[in-house]
C-alpha cells in the first residue's frame, strides 16, 4: 500500500488565517505559517503497519480518548512513546502551545505512557551506566587524538582542553555534530583554548572590538603556538 495522500482538515481551516479560535486574546502572538500548514495537513510516519498518522493539537484542544499527555524534555520516553504508539497502529499527536507556538510534547495513548514510564525506571541504571561508559570512551577518543596531532602540548593544556571544549553537554566545538571531522574538531577546540588563554583576545573583547576584528588581530599568535604544539 503506497503512502496516503496528504489530507486537509477543513475544521482547522475555517479557524481563519491567524489559526486561533474565535475569542482568543487579540495580543496573541501571529502563529507561524510553518505551524500553520502543519495544522492544516495529516503527514504519514513509515511503521512496520503500514503509513500512520502523525497529527498536531495546541493545547487548548480536547485530548483524544484514551490519550494522555508527555512533556517534552526525557528523550528516551518520548521516542519509546511515539515508537510504541506506532507499532499499535495509532496516531501520535505533537502538541503545541497555543499562545508561544512551542512543541510542549505529545499525546499518546495511555497504556503505551504507563508501559513507558514503567520500561524507563527498570531500566534506569543499566543506561546511566551505559552512558558513563560512553562518556569515557569519548573522552578517551578526544585524548588520544590530541596527543597524536599535537604531542608537544603541556599536559596542562590538554587537560584544559578536554575539560573545557569536549565537556558533555557544552554544545562547544569538541561536541558540535555539525563538524564531522574528528581532526577539524580537535584542531579547532585547540586553536579556540589558545585564543583565549594564551592570547589577549578575551581583553579586546572586552575594549570593544568585535570578535572578527579580535581574532584578525591574534591569529598570526594562535597559529605560531599551534603548529609548536604539533612539532
Amino acid at each position: 500500500m503506497g503512502k496516503p495522500q496528504r489530507q486537509q482538515r477543513q475544521s482547522r481551516a475555517k479557524r481563519g488565517a491567524g489559526g486561533i479560535r474565535k475569542g482568543a486574546s487579540k495580543r496573541a502572538k501571529p502563529m507561524p505559517k510553518a505551524l500553520k500548514d502543519k495544522l492544516r495537513d495529516i503527514s504519514y510516519s513509515k511503521t512496520a503497519h503500514g503509513f500512520v498518522p502523525e497529527d498536531i493539537l495546541l493545547d487548548n484542544q480536547p485530548i483524544p480518548p484514551g490519550y494522555v499527555f508527555v512533556p517534552k524534555g526525557n528523550i528516551y520516553i518520548t521516542r519509546k512513546c511515539r515508537s510504541q504508539t506506532h507499532d499499535l497502529g495509532s496516531p501520535v499527536y505533537t502538541i503545541y502551545c497555543s499562545t508561544t507556538y512551542k512543541q510542549t510534547g505529545l499525546y499518546v495513548p495511555a497504556s503505551v505512557q504507563a508501559a513507558v514510564e514503567l520500561e524507563s525506571k527498570e531500566t534506569s541504571e543499566d543506561r546511566k551506566k551505559a552512558v558513563a561508559q560512553k562518556d569515557a570512551r569519548d573522552r578517551q577518543k578526544a585524548r588520544e587524538l590530541l596527543l597524536k596531532e599535537f604531542p608537544n602540548m603541556p599536559k596542562s593544556d590538554l587537560t584544559a582542553v578536554l575539560n573545557h571544549a569536549f565537556l558533555k553537554g557544552s554544545r562547544r566545538v569538541g561536541r558540535s555534530g555539525k563538524i564531522a571531522s574528528e581532526k577539524d574538531k580537535v584542531r579547532l577546540a585547540v586553536e579556540a583554548h589558545i585564543r583565549h588563554v594564551h592570547t589577549e583576545y578575551d581583553d579586546m573583547i572586552r575594549r570593544g572590538l568585535t570578535r572578527e576584528r579580535a581574532r584578525e588581530n591574534i591569529w598570526d599568535e594562535v597559529v605560531i603556538l599551534r603548529d609548536s604544539w604539533r612539532k
